[in-house]
């Protein structure tokens, strides 16, 4: 029998672009949105996502040569007339791109590309523009706010997580905007080349969406199919939990047992000890294991310094011993490389960073830090902007 080769993941590359000339976009919050969604679908493990901050041309041809994604989403401004906008290569300017750029860039380096996301306002022109190449596009047919912009975005790649097809995952995310009761729901825009239908295009599927959303045909369309024994069931989920219980109960049992039948005062108050050890120590736990209050700077802020002093509060009802603290380019605590790692005492803390940048920052409570035991991490995020150079 040959070995079970897992499916290709989906790399979503995010590219996002806000001069200082042009309106704040939440950017941010629109990619913390999407991979929130994405971490609670059922075909998580199997969707990466890529993130590019503050892109030049240069930057975008460097993520596309390196991600190979599947789908390229942008969220910047877009103007009447058809132009994105990233940031030119003094990283302060507006950088006007073409729609005959983008197609040519994406004849060029079509790859594994099955969906271009615009999430920019006037992007339909860009979206006619390259969809003689690519599968398909969605964009936006007018000016978008953001909030409506981050509930279509997220819907979207929620559903292609559940394994629906490109077509119901667009109808999805209108339908999200719609029970939101936003009236741009009208604004967004699936368009695919003519050769094409989306509703036969699974990114990833299992069995039951392949069925439920498109014929057999679907499947020349769609890459590997997650086979049965990879996806969550919740009968499994609940057959597991039982067994567990079960486990546990029979281990208190044997526990009681064994203590009985030793019969000496010396177990008893020894027991009663590490009971009242174990009760102390969940209730200081649980005294820090709220996060901490973040201060300054302010999530999203722009500082004009490379110094930048974090500063916080202790959670509400606790003193903890002590504190961790990371600094990312990522709103993952765990994605690697940190730029700081540290644990830490006061509540502040001053870095001096070696280049501009959106930066993310994490802090959470230890009570006791030795062993340690630590508390929910809160996350917020800031950007440098200098004129100075690296």
């Amino acid at each position: 029998m040959n070995a079970y080769q897992a499916p290709e993941k989906i790399r979503i590359l995010v590219v996002t672009a806000n001069p200082l000339s042009t309106p704040r976009l939440a950017l941010e919050n629109e990619v913390r949105a999407i991979q929130q969604k994405i971490r609670a679908t059922e075909f998580r493990d199997f969707l990466t996502l890529s993130y590019t901050p503050a892109a030049q041309p240069d930057d975008l041809l460097q993520a596309l040569h390196e991600h190979k994604p599947h789908i390229v989403h942008f969220s910047n401004h877009g103007r009447s007339t058809g132009e994105i906008l990233l940031l030119d290569p003094s990283g302060k300017k507006a950088q006007p791109v073409q729609p005959e750029a983008l197609r040519a860039l994406f004849t060029a380096l079509k790859d594994n590309i099955r969906l271009v996301f615009f999430n920019a306002c006037y992007s339909r022109i860009q979206a006619d523009a390259i969809t003689s190449v690519i599968d398909c596009a969605i964009a936006m047919d007018n000016r978008m706010s953001d909030e409506a912009a981050i509930i279509f975005a997220a819907a979207v790649y929620q559903a292609i997580g559940f394994g629906r097809s490109l077509q119901s995952s667009f109808d999805i995310g209108v339908a999200a905007l719609q029970l939101h009761g936003n009236p741009e729901h009208t604004i967004p825009q699936l368009l695919h080349r003519p050769d094409v239908d989306p509703s036969q295009i699974h990114l990833i599927a299992s069995e039951e969406t392949l069925s439920a959303d498109a014929p057999t045909s679907a499947i020349s369309h769609s890459l590997p199919v997650a086979p049965p024994r990879m996806r969550p069931r919740k009968n499994v989920l609940i057959l597991c939990s039982a067994l567990l219980a079960l486990l546990l109960i029979g281990s208190v049992i044997l526990a009681i047992t064994t203590t009985i039948t030793t019969n000496t005062m010396h177990a008893y108050a020894t027991a009663t000890a590490q009971a009242s050890i174990i009760a102390a120590s969940e209730t200081a736990i649980a005294a820090c294991a709220a996060a901490p209050t973040l201060i300054g700077p302010v999530d999203g802020q722009t500082l004009n310094s490379r110094t930048v002093m974090l500063t916080w509060e202790a959670p509400q009802g606790c003193t903890p011993d002590g504190y961790s603290v990371r600094i990312n380019p990522d709103y993952d605590t765990e994605a690697k490389p940190w730029i700081v790692d540290v644990g830490w005492a006061p509540t502040d803390y001053t870095y001096t960073f070696s280049a501009d940048g959106t930066y993310y920052w994490h802090i959470r409570a230890c009570k006791p830090c030795t062993p340690f035991q630590p508390g929910r991490w809160i996350t917020r995020s800031f950007t440098i902007y200098t004129s100075s150079t690296p």
